[in-house]
């Protein structure tokens, strides 16, 4: 279910106090609190409410707004508010029974222009939204579950993921599919002779030309008329890279300069191909086969995670790995935090210049942990 705000928007009868007028796609916030009732989809169904939000913000004095999300009283989460963005937050079903939801929103760092001498608008002003969404969620787990790393020394890999999963690390790898934003896991199946054809193995994409693209299915991506070629490094031999402009994703093409100089012929070569790798994708997709596998340093928490869940669950019931770098929680360590989403964590998450600092084993046991809570909740949903 979709809420849409501003003059056009379908959500003004449900709206309680804390709202300004509506305005073109949006509307604003005002005060430290706003109110909305939605209807909920099937009563007692686990949720996923989801916001396009963007802060009231002025770099030097105010970089983000504080948004607090609660549901009848509960606290669902937090987010700290800047730019446009999609935020999302686990609903349990045991709040839906009444068949709607009361959602509340606490901005507390509500500010006016004219109190930050922009112009003379008295009105406290914190978040701008542009639309709420409801979707139904698997049953989400009576415990989250951490799953600490598999292998502590590299010698004991093979044995480690064979006994933990059943699968060698090129079998385990070809588990999961990258949707970016880099090539990382592309590498580190390659690292473990897993070459698998897919869409954004070797591409680079930012998280809102993700969302936009799942939103799509990426149609139109093989369109010539929007590529623009660039010259890109593999293997330390120019090569040609692709800018498909539509989606605002760089693919490397894996045809070097020097193999093939005819630029028609490249285009042609690589429209077709594009066109094969995203019709596999949505294929991927509706079967629900793979986990996907994504990490971003705009993805650092479930509340920027789960946009992402929903856009892969529209076309099938598929699942989410996100990965984080951290300091303090062993590599290898997953954390399950909703319905199909887990939470992965690694030592270093290094520039794309840098790939010989990937931490394959850690990579590893992130996809063999994850299998293994995928399962475990697969079999608790069916039996």
């Amino acid at each position: 279910m979709q809420f849409t705000f501003g003059l056009k928007g379908n959500v003004a009868p449900l709206l309680g106090d804390g709202w300004s007028f509506p305005e073109q796609g949006f509307a604003w916030t005002v005060g430290t609190r706003s109110r909305v009732r939605l209807p909920a989809p099937g009563a007692g169904n686990d949720l996923v409410l989801e916001l396009k939000v963007h802060g009231f913000c002025v770099p030097a004095a105010l970089p983000s707004q504080a948004l607090t999300v609660t549901v009848d009283g509960m606290m669902l989460g937090s987010a700290a508010v800047s730019e446009t963005v999609a935020v999302a937050f686990a609903v349990p079903g045991s709040v839906t029974t009444r068949g709607f939801i009361d959602v509340t929103l606490e901005h507390p760092d509500a500010i006016s222009p004219a109190a930050l001498g922009l112009s003379d608008d008295l009105r406290t002003l914190a978040i701008a939204v542009f639309e709420m969404r409801l979707w139904r969620t698997r049953p989400l787990p009576r415990r989250l579950p951490t799953v600490a790393p598999i292998m502590t020394v590299a010698s004991e890999r093979d044995a480690a993921l064979v006994a933990a999963c059943g699968l060698l690390p090129a079998d385990l790898a070809m588990r999961f599919e990258s949707i970016g934003q880099n090539c990382e896991f592309g590498l580190v199946q390659r690292a473990v002779q897993a070459e698998p054809l897919s869409l954004l193995r070797f591409a680079g994409i930012e998280l809102s030309s993700l969302l936009r693209g799942l939103e799509t299915e990426f149609a139109g991506i093989d369109d010539p008329a929007d590529f623009k070629l660039t010259r890109g490094v593999m293997d330390g031999r120019p090569e040609y890279m692709v800018f498909a402009e539509r989606h605002w994703v760089r693919f490397h093409t894996g045809i070097f300069i020097a193999d093939m100089p005819d630029i028609a012929a490249v285009i042609e070569r690589v429209r077709v191909y594009l066109g094969f790798l995203r019709r596999q994708f949505v294929e991927t997709m509706a079967s629900g086969e793979r986990i996907f596998v994504f990490q971003h340093p705009a993805v650092m928490d479930a509340a920027h995670a789960l946009p992402l869940l929903g856009r892969l669950c529209k076309h099938g019931a598929n699942s989410l790995l996100y990965v984080t770098e951290s300091a303090t929680i062993a590599p290898g360590t997953v954390r399950q935090e909703a319905g199909g989403l887990y939470h992965g964590f690694t030592d270093v998450l290094p520039p794309p210049d840098e790939p010989d600092r990937i931490n394959v084993d850690a990579w590893l046991s992130l996809c063999a942990n994850t299998l293994r809570l995928s399962e475990e909740e697969t079999e608790a949903v069916l039996f």
